[in-house]
This record gives structure tokens, sequence and C-alpha cells, in this order.
């Protein structure tokens, strides 16, 4: 990968002149979902915006929206087209990330945006979205930075934050959001007062208390409507917001919010997201330009209805499909791109805040929720998560019912696999580790190799000293490839362009299993069906799982999408949930 702003720039000044309002996003974790509050709240408020992303979910064009929709193929291509001729006949040499986003830029330029929004795609000093010209930018931000992509952005936290503080432009603002680290804070600190850039923390966001009327004022914003429950997944199914409170510096007041976006750590990228609409708000109301009569469309109302409505497909997000075998009951799937260490981190705290609830709920029924009803209830948790916090060796892991998990991963170096999982799997969960699908236009991205990632599992879920378990071969065949399991049956076939998967089961003494779902060794590529493993261990978590229990898939963007496909392609009248919202727009 060569990282540089030569290339990009060099195209960029070719094409017609990029003159958008645009806000940057940066940072290890958070920075899409900050893009989609953002231009959820903007398309709530009939402004025009567009949202460039990436990874793409399921297609390429899918990385750029306009008012929260996906562009067609067609519009993509049209001007996707135009730039590679440019960069052909230049002889620039374009990456594929440069060409999307200089493809971006255009689409933006020519529908007439009035706010852009763009997503850093790895780090931020040298990423293609950096070329953007300083004058069309109104707001940088940079949300939660961690350990990931060491290779190219450094080996601590400090030094991804000074590439991630690349992106602040001179006496325009730059929000940080809140940190792990105090080395990252420090980084991003000097680096914004060694260019002029003026720094801001974001504002806190807190959990309220459902029914908290009679601790309004005059100076809290309520919404009017008190409740939401999200599209139902199937009959008598429902999830909810989470019900928080921040505060508004812009007009001195309070918001009573609910946010769809699921987990503790949306908090904090919804105090970025307020933070950054403040400021660039502010900057325009004390300018003599036309983004001041625009930001004169935003109320307190569209603030909520865009909060509301924000989607974020692939985090956190629940489906539930039929049983592919069609003989069990349906399968309630938790659906999240978790690929680091951190991210892994907050999707095992999301898991814990759901265990304890379930485990207080005072019926026998299981609510599937995260909104906390009382401040008791927020506080117990937060201290919960505090004393077990995944990455303190010396907090011992706490007691809870074994997870069912379908996981997948990058292959990153030198992002370590064992860290990943480490921070998510414990000792007696249930394990299918699967390959994903290759990625369109970005051949590079390949899965960690399968023997790897289950030797590895079995350190965790069974305690097993280094180097204990199965040798590694890609070539094994269905009788040399196991399962660690006690002794239940397990989807079997010999048909040509299904997966390895004729398991033999081998008793534990010890609950867990670790299992790998696989292609067969001898069918070419124009004959395999690439979403096999997945399927195989769909069925398998369905045999797994108890009533009322949920199946987690995670470890990257690229498993989630394949699910997606698997349900568009096959399932498509399973019940997609608020995944099936998300389809229906990307496609």
């Amino acid at each position: 990968m060569d990282l540089s702003l030569v290339r990009i720039k060099h195209v960029l000044s070719l094409l017609p002149k990029y003159r958008r309002p645009t806000i940057h996003v940066a940072g290890t974790n958070g920075k899409g979902s900050v893009t989609a509050i953002l231009s959820s709240i903007f398309t709530a408020s009939h402004i025009s915006v567009g949202r460039f992303n990436s990874p793409h979910l399921l297609h390429v064009w899918d990385s750029i929206s306009i008012n929260g929709r996906p562009i067609s193929p067609e519009a993509y291509h049209a001007v996707r087209s135009e730039v590679e001729s440019l960069n052909a006949s230049e002889k620039i040499g374009l990456t594929n990330f440069e060409l999307m986003t200089a493809t971006a830029t255009q689409i933006f330029e020519r529908a007439g945006v009035e706010i852009a929004i763009f997503e850093v795609g790895l780090g931020g000093r040298l990423d293609a979205t950096n070329a953007l010209p300083d004058e069309v930018i109104l707001a940088s931000a940079i949300t939660n930075v961690d350990l990931d992509h060491q290779k190219f952005l450094g080996n601590t936290p400090g030094a991804i934050a000074h590439e991630k503080a690349g992106i602040a432009r001179k006496g325009k603002p730059l929000i940080l959001g809140e940190q792990k680290y105090s080395e990252v804070e420090y980084a991003v600190e000097n680096f914004a007062g060694s260019i002029g850039a003026k720094l801001t923390r974001a504002i806190p966001v807190e959990y309220r208390p459902k029914d908290n009327s009679s601790r309004i004022t005059d100076t809290v914003y309520d919404a009017p409507t008190t409740a939401y429950t999200a599209p139902a997944l199937e009959s008598g199914t429902s999830f909810h917001t989470q019900h928080v409170r921040t505060y508004f510096s812009t007009w001195e007041t309070s918001f009573n919010l609910e946010l769809p976006l699921q987990g503790a750590h949306q908090l904090q990228n919804l105090g970025t997201a307020m933070t950054v609409l403040g400021i660039v708000m502010k900057d325009a109301a004390n300018s003599d330009t036309p983004l001041q009569a625009v930001f004169d469309r935003i109320s307190p109302t569209t603030i909520y209805s865009g909060v509301l409505d924000t989607r974020w497909p692939g985090r956190l997000d629940r489906v539930v499909v039929g049983d592919p075998s069609g003989e069990g009951a349906s399968l309630t799937v938790l659906v999240d791109g978790a690929h680091n260490p951190s991210s892994a981190q907050a999707l095992n705290a999301y898991l814990i805040s759901m265990s304890l609830r379930s485990s207080s709920a005072s019926s026998s029924s299981i609510e599937l929720r995260t909104s906390l009803d009382n401040d008791e209830d927020a506080g117990q948790i937060r201290g919960f998560l505090h004393r077990h916090n995944p990455f303190k060796s010396s907090s011992p892991t706490p007691h809870r019912p074994p997870r069912t998990f379908i996981l997948s991963l990058s292959h990153s170096p030198p992002k370590s696999p064992y860290d990943t999982l480490a921070a998510l799997l414990q000792k007696g969960d249930n394990v299918a580790f699967v390959p994903f699908s290759p990625v369109e236009d970005m051949p590079w991205v390949k899965y960690v190799d399968l023997d790897e990632m289950e030797r590895i599992g079995r350190r965790i879920v069974f305690e097993e000293k280094e180097g204990h378990g199965h040798a590694k071969g890609k070539g094994k065949s269905p009788e040399s490839s196991k399962s660690s399991t006690p002794a239940t049956p397990t989807p079997t076939s010999s048909t040509p362009g299904t997966p390895n998967t004729a398991h033999t089961p081998t008793p534990q003494s010890h609950p867990g299993e670790v299992i790998v779902f696989s292609h067969p060794p001898f069918v070419s590529d124009a004959d395999r069906d690439e979403l096999t493993p997945l399927r195989q261990a769909l069925e398998w978590a369905n045999t797994r799982v108890k009533p009322g229990e949920e199946v987690v898939l995670a470890g990257s963007l690229y498993l989630v999408a394949d699910l997606y496909r698997l349900l568009q392609d096959q399932w498509g009248e399973g019940g997609m949930g608020e995944a099936q919202r998300g389809l229906d727009e990307a496609r």
C-alpha cells in the first residue's frame, strides 16, 4: 500500500474543482457512526448531504450516498469511468481508493449537495480524502483512536493519533472524541497547536431514565414522542433505542434523545457528532455565507428525528433468519463489524451488559434492549464493565453463560488475531470460524488462515497452551478435519461446491466448541459457492443456541456483508429487521 497525496492531488487538479462544504472524520473506531448520525440529522433538516464511507458493504457504489441513500450503480459507473479514463490518459497510477475518492468528489459536486461528509479510509495525514482543499473544510473530527493498521500508522496509540490528526486544517475546528489513552490526547493537542487548528473536546452524552418527565426543565428539549420501537423483526419482537441526554452549547439547551445505534460506545460517537454539528452551526451563524440559511433549517425537532432515524448497517444490527435447514426455529443473529481489539472489547462490553440485564430481569422472558431504565442500572453496568475490562490482565473473567459466535478476521499484520479474539471470547464459548468472500475491487484483502484462527480459538475457549490442537494443513480431508465438541450431530456433505464440514465430534470434559467451516480443497473458483461455509455455520449455530439466545456474527465487515448477501439472495422472506431497510437502500 502506497500512502501518498501526490496522485490524488494530481487527478483532482484535472477534474472540475471540488467546492462542497465538507466535514472530515477520522478515527480507529466510530468514524462511520459519526458520519451516519450527522448525515441523518442533515437529511431530517432537508439539507442535501453527500456521504463517503469505506469500505463498502455490498457493492462498491454503496460507499457513496446522497440524502441517506446509496447512489445507483449507473450513476457511479458513469463518473468512475471518466476518472479512470483521465487516470489512464495521464498515467497517474491511482489506487482503487484514490479512484473512489475522486469519484465521490465529482458525484457530490455534480449533485450540488449542500454538505458533504467524508470518512477517512486509513490514518488521515496521507489518506486520499485529505487531499480535499482547505477552503471547503468546515470541521474535522477524530473519534476513538486505538491500535490498528500499525504497519502503516505506527506502533503506539500516540503515533497513530499523530497520523489521524493530520486531517486538521489551520484555523478550522478540530473535534476530538473521548479517548482511552492520554497519549492520544497529547499527540492531537500538539499537532493542532503546531498548525493553528481550533481544538475542541466532544461533549459528553449520558444515559437517562426512560420516564424522567419530573426532571424536565425549561432548558431541556424533550421530543413529543417519548418512545420508539424499531421496525419489527418478526411478530411480537422489537428492539428499543438508548435513551440519552446531552448538552447542546450552540442553543444552550439540553437534549433528551433516543439513539437507535446500540452499545455504550455509541454515546461517545453521538457526543462527537453533536459537537461537530454545534460548531459548524455556530460558525455558519457568524458568517456572511449561504451556509447560514442552510443551517437555519436545523431545529430541535430535526435533530431529535435525525438521531432517531440513524441507520448504520453491520454495527450491532440484529437480523432474524429462518432456519436454513428448514427444520428448526428462526435464528436471531447479532451482527457487528468488530475487527480489532478495541472494537472487539466494545462488542464484548455490550454482550456483558445484555447478560447483566437478562440475568436481573424479574420475568423469565428475555427482553433484548440497551436503553437503561434508571440511573442505578446505568451505574451498576458501567461499574461492572470497568471492573471487568478484558484488557486488564489483573481482572478475573466474570462468570457468564457461554455464547455462540460465527467469526472471521481480516489478515492485517502486525495486528494480532489473538488480541482481537481474546478481547471477545471466553472459556466455554461455542465458536465457528469461516472464510469471507473475495472483496470487490480489493483483491489484497484476505481472511486469516482458518487453522490459525482455530488454534487461537482453542487456546481461549479450552485454555489450551500454545501448540496444542490440530495440525495446520490447507489440504486436509473431511476425515481429518475435526471439531472440538460434545458428541452431537454436525452437518456433513460430500457434494461438489459444499464445504469441508464432515467433522468427527470429539467428546470433551468441559463445555464449549471450536469448529471450522471451509471450502472443499479441490473445487474450482468457478464452481465454488462462496457463501456455503457461512450457510452451514448458521445451521450449526441454530443447534447450539437455546430459546431466547442469539448468535453473534463478527470479526469483519466483509463477513457481515456475506450474511446480508445470503439473506438477500436466498432467504429474502426470512425477516431482515433493521438490516433489510439498509439493504433495500443499498440496492
